[in-house]
């Protein structure tokens, strides 16, 4: 990069919309998503090119910057299911300004209980135990989004003395499966949403608004069989290609 050595100049503007690395971010078809995939693929990249160019201890500092972008990559991820399990509930939305990752998912299992129930599904997403570790160990280096951006806390302790030294292949492995896991949940909260509102239009199109109730029962058995075949099987064999 030839302006590696180079000092600020008058007229400088850091974000310009023209030039041949242009980046585009207003026409993003779903932003959370895109925010979610973009900071886990921005720490993949970082980690490719460390092992590409065979650096020695100049990869030590980047192990920080690396771990922060999976972690908000993680955050992001999980107020994403949070939020589409809401919606599937129909509950009201609440504000999410916790960034305590362990905190966001289990809650995150709660209302993934609900939805099993609301859907009629034994398994829904399987592998808990294997996130939960995950999402602890991360907590516990970082409990509030600030570890790895800050090299001293509020009261001016140092920040992450319990992580000394960690192997990024294994940091980049881990990340990808949990990113996978994620985004499949992601989409499999979307197949479950699509089914259930395409079931309450054809009721309301064949019985009405005002005997909706009265069908309800109906609809729950046909969502239960339907949803157990297409849906379980498919997540289950979808998770196992990840490991």
């Amino acid at each position: 990069m030839s302006d590696e050595h180079s000092w600020p100049v008058r007229g400088m503007a850091v974000f310009r919309d023209a030039g041949e690395m242009a980046a585009t971010i207003h026409d993003l078809w779903d932003r959370e998503s895109a925010y979610a995939q973009a900071y886990g693929r921005a720490a993949d990249m970082v980690i490719d090119q460390i092992r590409e160019s065979e650096m020695g201890y100049e990869r030590d500092p980047l192990l920080i910057p690396v771990a922060f972008l999976y972690r908000q990559a993680f955050e992001l991820w999980l107020k994403i299911l949070i939020r589409q399990s809401r919606d599937f509930l129909r509950v009201p939305q609440a504000k999410l300004l916790d960034h305590r990752l362990h905190k966001l998912w289990l809650d995150f299992k709660s209302l993934h209980a609900d939805v099993c129930a609301e859907a009629h599904q034994s398994g829904g997403m399987p592998d808990f135990a294997a996130v939960d570790s995950c999402m602890k160990e991360f907590e516990m280096h970082d409990p509030k989004s600030e570890s790895f951006r800050y090299a001293r806390d509020a009261k001016g302790n140092p920040t992450l003395e319990g992580l000394k030294s960690a192997d990024l292949d294994n940091l980049q492995s881990t990340a990808r499966r949990l990113l996978n896991y994620f985004s499949a949940g992601r989409d499999w909260l979307s197949d479950l949403a699509h089914v259930k509102n395409e079931w309450e239009s054809e009721l309301r199109r064949e019985y009405g608004s005002d005997m909706q109730a009265e069908f309800e029962a109906e609809m729950r058995r046909e969502f239960e069989s339907d949803m157990r075949r297409e849906f379980e099987a498919d997540m289950r064999a979808e998770y196992q290609g990840y490991y």
